[in-house]
């Protein structure tokens, strides 16, 4: 038997018991006869051997509960990116509202404030009852249009 024949035909007729008892014979006689197809046999072996443990390998429950949760958890992970990005949104709007509202209340209270100082101011300076109409309503127009200034910000 030459070493082509060993190669091609009969390695792996052997590994699948697929050799006669006179080839088997022959087969062992070559093994012992060639250091090369000795050694080639004996890789060989120990590649089969390897595929056959590492195909027979089952995992523990253990394991597979690990890598169930870690599936799940990257599966979670866009949606928990998008309630924190809404909450941090949620909660940055939010907080502008609440100081847009508290300004808007100071400067309306300011507002009010003056308005009422402004009024008493103008009925406790009134004159007597003699003061003429034009005078009193100029008066009046002129608090009315400090209110307006005010009123728009322009003090």
């Amino acid at each position: 038997m030459g070493c082509d024949e060993f190669y091609e035909e009969m390695m792996d007729r052997y590994f699948d018991n697929e050799l006669t008892a006179e080839e088997i014979k022959n087969f062992r006689e070559h093994l012992m006869a060639c250091d090369s197809c000795s050694a080639s046999f004996r890789s060989y072996k120990k590649a089969i051997s390897f595929q056959k443990t590492k195909s027979s390998f089952t995992s523990s429950m253990i394991g597979k509960d690990k890598f169930i949760k870690k599936i799940r958890r990257k599966k979670a992970l866009p949606m928990q990116i998008a309630v924190g990005f809404a909450a941090i949104t949620l909660s940055f709007f939010g907080t502008k509202a609440y100081m847009d509202f508290k300004n808007i209340d100071m400067r309306y209270r300011m507002i009010v404030d003056k308005s009422v100082e402004m009024m008493v101011s103008s009925a406790s300076s009134e004159k007597p009852v003699l003061k003429g109409i034009n005078t009193a309503s100029a008066e009046r127009e002129n608090e009315t249009e400090k209110i307006i200034k005010l009123v728009n910000d322009e003090e």
